[in-house]
């Protein structure tokens, strides 16, 4: 997460940045489709090597959570979910891929000061066509 890259490990412990990514880069997973997709947060602050803001307790003018997709061999990342239906992504995490192409995830919403989102299971699809609860 602090170092907002994905980077590849070789079996011989030689690190490669395959991309240079925004946010606070919270996991990965390789998609049918052969690109590597990364669910991203926001508002992550890190103090003397610590997690000093955890990822659900943020300030209330949170800009939200999104998932995006990495071309391994090239590097380019795409933004395909920013929302699940008419929800803002808040903190996605926990993604799996089904038998049709598409995935489903979890959103463990945030806590803010007079303010507590809920978590869901969300599904999406890797073409950032459609998503839902």
């Amino acid at each position: 997460m602090r170092g907002k890259t994905l980077t590849r490990v070789q079996p011989n412990g030689d690190k490669q940045v395959v991309a240079q990514l925004a946010g606070g880069p919270n996991g990965a997973a390789i998609g049918p489709d052969g690109r590597c997709y990364i669910w991203q947060q926001r508002r992550i602050r890190f103090h003397e090597g610590r997690l000093s803001d955890a990822p659900w307790a943020c300030p209330a003018r949170l800009r939200g959570g999104w998932i995006e997709a990495v071309d391994l061999k090239t590097g380019q990342s795409e933004v395909i979910h920013r929302t699940c239906g008419d929800i803002q992504l808040r903190g996605p995490n926990d993604l799996v891929f089904d038998q049709h192409g598409g995935f489903w995830f979890t959103d463990h919403g945030k806590i803010m000061a007079r303010q507590r989102d809920r978590g869901a299971v969300f599904y999406a699809s890797i073409d950032g066509s459609s998503s839902g609860r």
